[in-house]
């Protein structure tokens, strides 16, 4: 899975899981910042 969050060039969400990642990922804890930075900083 991680592998398919590096490579992507952006993520295409429904509007209800935006809202639920975008209110969840930018304080993501530590362990989960391997996952948060591709999510953080690809376009949506």
């Amino acid at each position: 899975m991680l592998d398919g969050l590096n490579v992507a060039s952006g993520f295409l969400f429904g509007r209800l899981t935006y809202e639920r990642f975008a209110a969840h990922w930018p304080h993501a804890s530590g362990l989960e910042q391997v996952v948060a930075e591709p999510l953080n900083s690809k376009p949506k």
